[in-house]
């Protein structure tokens, strides 16, 4: 008896390793492999390194898990793995099986783990990547990657590739990254950004971005010049920003950006490129039920004013906590609204509210829920003036 009740877990086991094993045979068939990981910018490499690489004629295939996760496709379409199922890393089998099969060269994914753990996991068992990009660290999934700067720069590292490339931005790199690069004997391309750079025209595009992407195309082989034609038709990410006019609103959907610095700094960039420094600022916070530290990390920067706004709308699961966090230490009394299932058309006037003159309404924090449906609300009433 005691025989027959091991028969389905040794059949588990054989039938795990079978699977591993076609999973090492689809990677090796792929010269290139290439894993995209750090605090932000992860969707935007993959998809400026994807279009570089095309641009010579390589067959590749990527994959972001941003805003929206999609599979990028040698002939320049774009699916959605995913089907609404919870994510999992067995996508990485998946689109590396998708790859095989397509016959492709070189094979391009945003690294879709957050635990250091499971980082580690998902390029030495998943990945094993020929070339690693580690775009920067900064303060996201906190409480989940680390509590500081120091533990989050270290989990970042368990994406460094053996044997391989690590492409980031220079001039210095982290003593963690250095360290384990020469542990695993992969050398280490720092990239220092040109401010002078070609940006891609149909969106606003960051100099860093640009600059890890063409560094990776030249690992491959492929030259500046080529590579930049590519990138210059690369379509954005749906999280990408996005940017509307509406009568005296401007509306800005930095949802995708996640936290504040980086929040920030798109919206500085808006601000200086269409002269709206002096514009008082609304913000909309939108929750998520699953992002709780990120919502503590958002009320953080407004009470020290890491991020400023002159009124605020906070929308989603934890939009009455956040408040009650805020109000209880003296921030913003009668400049906060809250809104939880309100539409989005409710929500933007909230956040217009009392307004006479010219106002920016900045929406940020999570764009799943209200966020996605606060941009469908804005791409209908504004026109458009960044069109991520």
């Amino acid at each position: 008896m005691e025989l027959l009740g091991a028969v389905p877990a040794l059949a588990a086991l054989c039938a795990a390793v079978v699977e591993a094993r076609r999973h090492r045979r689809h990677l090796e068939s792929i010269p290139h492999r290439i894993h995209v990981n750090g605090t932000r910018g992860k969707s935007s490499v993959v998809r400026l390194v994807v279009a570089g690489l095309r641009a010579c004629g390589l067959r590749v295939v990527g994959k972001t898990t941003g805003s929206a996760p999609r599979v990028l496709l040698p002939d320049g379409g774009e699916v959605d793995l995913r089907g609404g199922r919870r994510p999992s890393l067995r996508e990485y089998q998946q689109v590396a099986a998708l790859a095989a099969r397509a016959g492709a060269d070189a094979l391009v994914v945003e690294c879709m783990a957050v635990r250091p753990e499971l980082q580690r996991f998902a390029e030495q068992r998943l990945m094993r990547s020929t070339i690693g990009v580690l775009t920067g660290a900064g303060m996201d999934h906190l409480g989940v990657m680390g509590d500081s700067l120091y533990e989050i720069t270290e989990a970042l590292a368990g994406t460094i590739p053996a044997g391989g490339v690590l492409v980031t931005l220079g001039p210095s790199v982290p003593p963690a990254w250095a360290a384990r690069a020469a542990e695993r004997g992969t050398r280490v391309c720092p990239v220092v950004p040109d401010l002078d750079l070609p940006l891609p025209a149909a969106y606003l595009e960051w100099p860093e971005n640009v600059a890890i992407s063409l560094e990776v195309c030249r690992e491959v082989g492929v030259d500046r010049s080529t590579a930049l034609v590519g990138m210059g038709s690369v379509r954005p990410d749906p999280g990408a920003l996005r940017v509307w006019r509406s009568s005296y609103l401007w509306l800005v959907g930095a949802f995708g950006a996640n936290d504040p610095v980086s929040t920030g700094r798109l919206v500085a960039r808006v601000c200086r490129q269409f002269g709206l420094t002096e514009m008082p600022v609304a913000g909309i916070l939108n929750t998520r039920a699953d992002r709780g530290e990120r919502t503590l990390q958002w009320c953080r920067a407004l009470l020290s004013g890491e991020f400023c706004v002159d009124r605020l709308v906070i929308t989603g699961p934890h939009a009455r906590a956040a408040a009650r966090f805020l109000e209880r230490r003296g921030w913003g009394r009668g400049r906060i609204h809250v809104h939880v299932g309100s539409s989005p058309a409710t929500v933007t006037r909230a956040a217009a509210d009392g307004t006479s003159g010219a106002l920016l309404v900045v929406g940020m924090g999570n764009v799943a829920g209200t966020g996605a449906a606060l941009l469908a609300h804005w791409a209908e009433v504004g026109e458009v003036v960044i069109d991520g």
